[in-house]
């Protein structure tokens, strides 16, 4: 243990007696806990469901260690374990210590999870620190169980009595884990006196940190203190940082605002902008409220480009709809609009990323913005004439982005859901993808807004916001794709790239 840590011997013995303590999920000694301790104990165990796994790396703190010649880090690996006997909630931590290109396995730890009507919160067990191999299993949390069930708990080294690591939320965008000196003492070997920890870590999507002091009876440091360490945590998947995600990340869309447009292959969801198109998303509404495409069709599906419905034959009373109204191709003052910019750039545009969670372009100098054409984008056909759309005719972006076309038509929406209805549509034979017969039309049974349908007809579909933290490492996800099959991350990826993630939650 001494070797590992020569290059600061102190340090090294002070991070030997976390032995039982160190959990490192951190978080410098802010003043949350007392907001936190009222939080609701489903909620926290949600969070250390999805918050908790994961591997995090960061370097260790002090000076001493940044002067060491050989940079040292620690990394950390928490698994969720199946392990019944034990109970729901059976995490195992592994801490890895040593120079990037050859750390060595420092400790393995054992929480089990336990909730009851007030609070949340673990206890510890140390598992033996030689290393355990994961090559007859599928994943480390099989090898792990696999060893759990040779292992008697009762006969390994457990956090004391009363010494529980305490779980609680830390607003939003956090989860606390805490023990103080007024809860939790033990004896330490190290220092052959009673060691009190005040110990506080914060756990985020992103990153940890954590503040870990030991005290003794006259509450002073027993060792220096070395402030707080962060580290990051390592890029996820998609799969996995969707697996992250709380219900207070995603939003439900306004059901004003939410069209089912009902094919005989099923429904397709569509989301309306009146940010950006006001005046043309009222329109369409006004169809829609008089069923003025109830039989209509789909008329045109051209490969890689756009489906397309309307009247085909222009003869269709549109009753109190516009028959013309002045394009909407962009929203000149952008001020009042929420915006989370990718980072990436843009062929099309100076700045983009989402505007009122809608793929959107910005020119920062004159505060235009648009709507971006994206895979599933909808927007309103016209002819030459710039004031020729008025929302009865509107098509969808089956194909690769045709970002020629911002700034030159009303974008109006997107497809939430139902995409794979329409992009398998027959392509039609005409020019520019019509179907040339009738008979080759697809028919639209009707098109309701979602507030208008009963309660038990609505959809129940959910977005995944743009503004929460955990929506920065679903994007890096799909910017470096970290799934097994990619040999080589990208280092970059495209607005359209991004398509939001939709979720249908489960209901009692």
């Amino acid at each position: 243990m001494i070797t590992v840590f020569n290059f600061y011997a102190p340090f090294g013995r002070w991070l030997a007696t976390r032995a039982f303590v160190v959990m490192a999920i951190l978080v410098p000694a802010l003043a949350v806990a007392a907001e936190a301790e009222r939080s609701n104990t489903q909620d926290v165990i949600e969070r250390v469901r999805r918050w908790l796994p994961g591997e995090f790396e960061g370097a260790i703190p002090g000076p001493e260690a940044a002067a060491s010649d050989s940079p040292q880090r620690l990394r950390h690996q928490i698994v969720r374990v199946p392990a019944s006997s034990l109970g729901e909630e059976v995490y195992y931590h592994e801490i890895a210590v040593g120079p990037p290109e050859a750390t060595r396995i420092f400790q393995r730890k054992l929480y089990v999870v336990v909730m009851d009507a007030s609070s949340v919160k673990t206890r510890v067990w140390l598992l033996p620190a030689e290393t355990r191999s994961v090559a007859s299993h599928s994943s480390l949390a099989e090898a792990v169980a696999s060893e759990l069930a040779e292992l008697d708990l009762a006969t390994l080294p457990s956090f004391p009595e009363g010494c529980e690591i305490h779980w609680s939320l830390g607003g939003e965008d956090a989860l606390i884990a805490r023990v103080t000196p007024d809860r939790c003492r033990y004896f330490s070997t190290a220092f052959a006196t009673d060691i009190f920890p005040d110990m506080m870590y914060r756990v985020t999507i992103n990153d940890f940190s954590m503040r870990d002091r030991l005290l003794n009876a006259e509450g002073k440091d027993q060792v220096p203190d070395v402030g707080v360490m962060k580290a990051e945590r390592a890029p996820s998947t998609t799969s996995e940082a969707l697996s992250m995600t709380t219900d207070a990340d995603w939003r439900v869309p306004n059901a004003d605002h939410l069209l089912v447009m009902k094919l005989a292959a099923g429904p397709v969801i569509i989301e309306l902008a009146p940010e950006f198109a006001p005046k043309h998303v009222h329109n369409i509404l006004k169809l829609v409220q008089q069923k003025w495409f109830d039989g209509l069709t789909i008329n045109r599906v051209q490969d890689n480009f756009v489906v397309q419905w309307g009247d085909p034959d222009n003869t269709r009373d549109l009753g109190d709809a516009e028959r013309s109204l002045a394009p909407e191709f962009t929203l000149t003052d952008s001020s009042t609009l929420n915006w989370r910019y990718l980072s990436d750039g843009d062929l099309y545009a100076k700045k983009v990323g989402w505007a009122e969670e809608f793929p959107a372009a910005l020119d920062p100098e004159t505060g235009t913005a648009w709507l971006a054409h994206c895979y599933g984008t909808v927007g309103v056909g016209r002819d030459n004439a710039a004031d020729s759309g008025n929302g009865a005719e509107l098509y969808a972006v089956i194909g690769h982005a045709p970002r020629q076309l911002d700034q030159n038509i009303t974008v109006v929406g997107r497809i939430l859901s139902g995409m794979e209805l329409l992009s398998a549509l027959p392509r039609g034979s005409g020019p520019l993808g019509f179907y040339e017969r009738v008979e080759e039309r697809i028919s639209i049974l009707s098109i309701r807004q979602a507030s208008q349908l009963p309660v038990e007809e609505r959809p129940l579909i959910q977005v995944l916001k743009t503004t929460r933290p955990i929506f920065d490492r679903f994007v890096e996800s799909r910017r470096n794709r970290r799934d097994s099959w990619y040999l080589q991350p990208a280092g970059h990826v495209d607005l359209c790239a991004i398509s939001l993630p939709t979720r249908v939650p489960l209901t009692p």
